[in-house]
């Protein structure tokens, strides 16, 4: 028994002894690092442990020819992963010292020991080149850099725009291979600029990472220059021509010099905006053959300077005149053309110019024509007319040279029938067109013209510019119609002073037509304003008491028939509407200055009718009395405002009024001098009410607003209407013909046997009620009408009627000719015609004025919207 105790306690002590072991059951380390190290560079080491059982324990690590930090790390049970074998991965940094063999040597301990270890070895390589410096940087201001890298120890560098391994980059520095590197990089465009760069050294290891080169080109401006006398240039004035490369903010400076004295510049002053700018140099008879060379200098927003001149830096001069034309002679063809031809020396003639005269003495006025050939056939030539010729070169700079000796000879068309011998009478027959020594007298007075249009322009500037007062005379006067009317006309005479060139005259029938466009210049300028002051403005509301009534209401029914007391009547209601009426007036009187230099005085008179009312006032009548101190008569007046008539010319005015609303009625005009403020005021405007407010007692007078009754206006109950009667019941009976019979209405149907009974019960009462209106409407019109024509017969003869008809034919006709002012004119006086035609043939008239009342209203209505 003891014995056994015995062997229990040393199997129990073994079980004790062993169990950290069993519990660590198998288990591996192993170290996973590359093969290779780059010497400095920073690589990743992985230590593995698989393990039958998770436990605690602690990994320490030792090295060769290794820099870590890291010489030890634990772990626990809950660090591995996965299931039996369970798996824990260590992973740390560690890079190489210094060229040759390298090892990482890995001891696992756990609480009873060393469970697993492990060692690994390679080589540490020599590192990959660095780049120590490089340019360019920042802003450049050359088409031309030089890309250069310095390395830290002998390489082969590449290049490129795009971000590659050194395998794969496009470009090697041209100079490369040791410790610099540079590549000439041309022809750069502006703007930001990036190259990658990597290097390889002589054992094979490059760059890892790209090293990024950034700089921005900003050149300098630069110029091409031209002139508008391309090369080589005449004696002048010749315009220079600068395009800069980019926008400049201020004008750059051309000089320019000639070879023979090269280091005298003359400036050339420049104007112009962002790239493109001008100025002018002179070229003298004294620069003939000479070299000119341009110095340009130009300073961008950026502030680099630029000097480069990449076009027209170079030009010639060349002023000699070629010599005359030799041996120029002049022949008549048998067609009537006339050959003219010459013969010149030298080499550097380019084109000839023809100079042709109707008279002796041709020069440089009367260029004809130009060739490039030493004859000229001349097939304008007029049958039996004389012409003077002579002949210039022209050589490739322009300068056109000396005349030749003139020649002349007279035009023979011989196959004309009227051709033959040249009489004197034909020796003296003139040109179709104007000589050339005439020209110059149109060219004169085109000139003239010329001017005065300028005038006119500054004129229309001058009174476009106006504002408030000033502005409103010039609109309301027209005057600005005046100075496009002035235009117009110049631009017409300008035209005909062309048209005389084309058109032979003598002198004296030249003289008689430029004196003709003289008068009308001097027309021109007399009616052309150019300036308008405001020399005096007056406002006042004006006061009316009954004597002015009274005098408004005898100046409209002069000799119209009124009695007394209709009189009376009417002005009462006049008072009683005046309370309602207020008129503001304002007047200016204004200076005006022609560009002749004369003045003249203009009054503008503006009236404001105002009605204070809950209902507008129709077919309304103002009657304005001005007194002979202010005007003295109507034909001072200009009229700004339609629908005026002159009653009298002391003046008296009528003014017609549509419809007189809350808005109120303007009326304008204009008196051709200056009237005092105080002789303006004394002025009245009284607004007349409607003459059929008048009570309708018998012989009263009436309105278009009053229609008689249809018995009294028919007339029917009053003797000598036994055709009228008779005719009315003619067309009664035959529109019940019409109806009964052959339309088969239901009158006729109920009476007929013949009629089905299905067809009568259809027809209900109110169906016959209908045919019945029908009937009425048909025939309502005719009565109406035989009724209006019997009435015209009866007083055509009467004068009332004839004047009422010829003034509604008349408003017809300017409406049908759109002339609606004239209508508005004749309105009022239409109104008082139909107070005197005859009571029983109104009716005849009212439908007529009531659509001409009505015209006018949509008339009104549409000028308002518009």
């Amino acid at each position: 028994m003891a014995r056994s105790e015995a062997k229990l306690l040393l199997l129990l002590a073994a079980v004790l002894i062993l169990s950290p072991l069993l519990a660590a059951g198998a288990t591996t380390l192993t170290i996973t690092t590359p093969a290779v190290l780059e010497q400095g560079t920073a690589l990743t080491a992985v230590v593995s442990i698989q393990a039958d059982t998770a436990f605690s324990g602690t990994a320490y690590l030792a090295y060769g020819n290794i820099n870590s930090t890291i010489t030890e790390f634990s772990f626990a049970p809950s660090s591995f992963s996965g299931s039996s074998p369970y798996e824990l991965n260590y992973a740390w940094s560690v890079a190489g010292i210094q060229p040759g063999a390298y090892f990482i040597y890995a001891n696992l301990t756990n609480s009873t020991g060393v469970a697993a270890a492990s060692n690994r070895s390679g080589i540490v390589n020599s590192s990959a080149p660095v780049i120590l410096l490089s340019s360019p940087s920042g802003t450049v201001s050359k088409r031309s850099v030089v890309l250069s890298v310095t390395t830290n120890e002998p390489a082969a560098c590449r290049y490129d725009t795009a971000n590659s391994s050194y395998e794969n980059m496009t470009s090697t520095f041209s100079y490369t291979g040791a410790f610099n590197h540079n590549q000439t990089l041309n022809d750069l465009s502006e703007g930001l600029h990036v190259y990658h760069v990597r290097c390889q050294d002589a054992a094979g290891y490059a760059m890892n990472s790209t090293f990024e080169i950034r700089f921005t080109v900003d050149l300098p401006p630069e110029a091409q220059i031209s002139l508008s006398d391309p090369s080589p240039v005449r004696a002048g004035t010749i315009e220079v021509a600068v395009v800069t490369s980019e926008s400049l903010p201020s004008p750059p400076a051309l000089e320019y010099s000639f070879n023979d004295a090269p280091a005298t510049r003359r400036q050339v002053s420049l104007t112009g905006a962002n790239s493109i700018w001008k100025g002018y140099l002179i070229i003298t008879e004294g620069d003939d053959n000479k070299v000119g060379t341009f110095f340009f200098t130009g300073t961008d927003s950026a502030g680099n300077t630029g000097t480069a001149v990449t076009g027209g830096k170079l030009f010639l001069v060349d002023t000699t005149k070629p010599a005359a034309p030799l041996s120029i002679k002049a022949l008549s063809e048998p067609d009537g053309s006339i050959r003219v031809e010459w013969y010149s020396e030298g080499d550097s003639v380019g084109t000839y110019q023809l100079y042709r005269a109707t008279t002796p003495g041709a020069d440089y006025i009367d260029l004809y024509a130009s060739t490039n050939a030493t004859q000229y056939i001349d097939r304008s030539a007029i049958d039996k007319v004389t012409y003077y010729y002579r002949v210039a070169a022209v050589d490739s700079a322009g300068n056109v040279g000396l005349l030749s000796n003139e020649v002349y000879v007279t035009a023979l068309n011989l196959s004309s029938p009227s051709s033959g011998t040249k009489s004197s009478e034909e020796a003296s027959s003139l040109p179709k067109v104007l000589p050339p020594n005439l020209v110059v007298k149109v060219d004169a007075s085109i000139k003239r013209v010329d001017s005065l249009l300028i005038d006119v322009e500054d004129a229309a500037a001058t009174l476009g510019s106006y504002s408030g007062e000033q502005r409103e005379m010039v609109a309301e006067l027209k005057l600005m119609d005046k100075v496009e009317a002035g235009r117009a006309k110049l631009s017409e005479l300008k035209g005909q002073l062309s048209s005389l060139k084309l058109s032979y005259a003598t002198e004296a029938e030249l003289d008689r037509e430029l004196s003709k466009i003289e008068l009308e210049t001097k027309k021109i300028r007399k009616t052309t304003p150019e300036q308008v002051d405001i020399v005096e403005k007056t406002e006042f509301v004006q006061a009316v008491g009954k004597a002015d009534i009274v005098a408004a209401v005898d100046e409209l029914l002069s000799g119209r028939g009124m009695s007394e007391p209709q009189k009376a009547e009417y002005v009462s209601i006049t008072e009683k509407l005046q309370q309602k009426i207020k008129v503001e007036t304002r007047v200016l009187a204004a200076g005006l200055r022609y560009l002749d230099g004369s003045t003249e005085e203009r009054t503008l008179v503006d009236r404001k009718i105002l009605l204070d009312g809950s209902e507008p006032l129709q077919d309304a009548v103002a009657i304005e009395i001005l007194p002979k101190s202010a005007v003295e008569s109507s034909g001072e007046i200009e009229f700004l405002t339609e629908g005026y008539e002159v009653v009298k010319d002391d003046p008296v005015l009528k003014w017609g009024i549509l419809t007189l609303g809350h808005d109120g009625r303007s009326i304008k005009y204009a008196v051709n001098r200056k009237v005092d403020s105080e002789e303006a005021k004394k002025s009245r405007v009284v607004v007349l009410a409607k003459l059929n407010e008048i009570g309708t007692a018998p012989g009263s007078i009436t309105g278009f607003s009053s229609i008689p009754s249809l018995p009294k206006a028919w007339g029917l109950a009053s003797a000598g209407n036994t055709l009228l009667l008779a005719g009315i019941l003619t067309i009664v009976m035959l529109g019940g013909y019409y109806f009964v019979v052959l339309k088969g209405y239901p009158l006729a149907r109920q009476r007929s046997p013949s009629r089905s009974q299905p067809l009568q019960k259809e027809r209900s009462g109110l169906e016959a009620q209908e045919h019945i209106n029908e009937y009425v409407r048909e025939i309502y019109p005719l009565v109406l009408e035989m009724h209006g024509i019997l009435k015209a017969r009866e007083y055509e003869k009467s004068s009332q009627v004839f004047y009422m008809k010829s003034l509604l034919e008349k408003a017809d006709w300017h409406f049908r000719n759109e002339q609606y002012e004239e209508v508005v004119r004749l309105y009022p006086e239409i109104q008082l015609a139909y107070q005197d035609v005859p009571a029983e043939l109104k009716p005849h008239f009212y439908r007529r004025c009531i659509q001409l009342h009505r015209r006018l209203s949509e008339l009104s209505r549409r000028e308002r919207q518009a």
